[in-house]
């Protein structure tokens, strides 16, 4: 059943995709679509290979913030995915897989994910700054992968005061 306040604008399935200019992202929330006539109806989006379906790499994530109520987000980003600033619209994010092909990219916007629960964040290249992510108050699960090594700072994470799962992957 899909209950929205009637002041929110339902924004059809089909008007979202053409405000989405990366193909690939475009080709993934068309994959996932189903049945859903409207942009906030999507809750569960996986675009990465595998079991999931095609392989779309994600260059821009740009437009997503249509579909607001997504609550699990995989993406598979290529080397040009740095501006994470749309996914911080999604304010009813709760899981999220980023495998990233840059460590350049805008760690605050995921501190605006305030329902956020769990976060698997997958880096090829040096490892970023991760102390701008300290305003995920909710993150309960954080697993960090590649490439890792032993100078991994804590104190980047301290401020997770309710992470209770810590997973890093060399």
């Amino acid at each position: 059943l899909f209950l929205e306040p009637e002041f929110v604008k339902r924004i059809g399935y089909d008007e979202a995709l053409e405000n989405v200019k990366d193909e690939g992202l475009r080709d993934c929330l068309n994959y996932v679509r189903g049945p859903s006539k409207y942009a906030q109806q999507v809750r569960n989006v996986e675009c990465q290979p595998g079991e999931y379906g095609p392989f779309f790499p994600i260059g821009s994530v740009q437009g997503i913030e249509a579909f607001s109520r997504i609550e699990r987000l995989s993406l598979w980003g290529n080397g040009s995915l740095t501006d994470l600033q749309p996914l911080g619209k999604l304010s009813h994010l709760q899981n999220l897989d980023l495998w990233l092909k840059s460590p350049y990219f805008n760690a605050a916007a995921l501190g605006e994910l305030k329902l956020l629960d769990y976060l698997d964040l997958r880096i090829e290249g040096p490892r970023p700054d991760l102390t701008e992510m300290g305003n995920l108050q909710s993150l309960r699960g954080l697993s960090l992968g590649a490439p890792y090594d032993s100078s991994l700072d804590l104190n980047d994470i301290s401020s997770l005061v309710n992470l209770r799962e810590l997973s890093l992957r060399v």
